[in-house]
């Protein structure tokens, strides 16, 4: 699963119209320059992670956001609650409808994984493939990121 320019243009119209869909009445998503990280990735306060497989290669996407971000979303929603909770069902939701959107660019033979749902501390122990891509989306003033890890995570020392 190797990504091209295109790919990656892909994924960011893919998740800037998942949030378009989600709550038609919200200001959009505004894509950054995407940036390639090796072996480093800074996670904020919720993430959302689906496992990917293709043609037996496989890779991560994952979406993390700062809390305040989430929150936003969720009273857009005309979700009453704001707690941990909600905050981890709802990206775990948005993580795999982009997932899900995605397999209709790479195939039905993309798998997918159902969608894990951590907090910043629970991602200390993700593995992830050494080169990851990373998509910032900021929206009035937060910036949230789409992380696409594909190939193998670098073994434990």
């Amino acid at each position: 699963m190797e990504l091209t320019e295109k790919d990656l243009e892909k994924f960011i119209e893919i998740a800037c119209q998942c949030f378009q869909k989600l709550a038609p009445g919200m200001s959009a998503f505004v894509p950054n320059e995407p940036v390639i990280a090796l072996n480093q990735t800074d996670f904020f306060d919720f993430t959302g992670v689906i496992e990917l497989s293709q043609k037996g290669e496989q890779g991560k996407i994952c979406l993390t956001m700062p809390e305040s971000m989430i929150h936003e979303l969720l009273g857009e929603l005309g979700e009453d609650q704001r707690t941990e909770e909600t905050s981890l069902d709802l990206i775990g939701e948005l993580a795999s409808i982009i997932s899900s959107n995605a397999r209709e660019h790479f195939g039905s033979t993309l798998g997918i994984s159902i969608p894990q749902s951590l907090t910043q501390s629970q991602t200390a122990g993700l593995q992830l493939a050494p080169m990851r891509f990373i998509l910032p989306l900021s929206r009035n003033n937060l910036t949230s990121h789409l992380v696409i890890a594909l190939g193998s995570p670098q073994p434990s020392a």
